[in-house]
């Protein structure tokens, strides 16, 4: 895979150079054919250095398939580290909001359980003067 190449070309040299071995990765036909309609609808045409490099790193089990064709749909403007960055922003972002939540949860709980019951007045007579 060169950049320049052709896209399907090089979907083509990908999908030959999987299952070669342990530290490739590992697909079936059935597993690899919506991947590579997916990655034909992000991938240039010709391929770009990117596009050669993210490729490479698929194949070499660098970067997961969620993770690329995440980025190369929607993310393709940003570096790789910048996209990394940027989900991890959002997962800490995410657990701050549930921390957030469960702390309130907790803290009504607790207000409930010291504060002190009132009382009730049901049943009772009312004092006469």
């Amino acid at each position: 895979m060169i950049a320049g190449q052709s896209r399907d070309v090089a979907l083509d040299a990908f999908c030959a150079a999987c299952n070669k071995g342990p530290e490739v990765l590992f697909i079936t036909e059935s597993w690899i054919t919506p991947r590579l309609h997916m990655l034909k609808s992000f991938l240039s045409d010709p391929l770009t250095a990117a596009d050669v490099d993210i490729l490479q790193r698929l194949l070499n089990k660098d970067r997961s398939f969620p993770d690329v064709l995440e980025w190369l749909e929607d993310h393709r403007a940003q570096t790789w580290s910048e996209f990394m960055a940027l989900r991890a922003r959002k997962a800490t972002k995410q657990w701050l909001r549930e921390m957030a939540e469960e702390y309130s949860a907790l803290e009504r709980e607790c207000d409930r359980e010291l504060s002190p019951e009132v009382p009730s007045l049901e049943g009772t007579q009312e004092w006469s003067s």
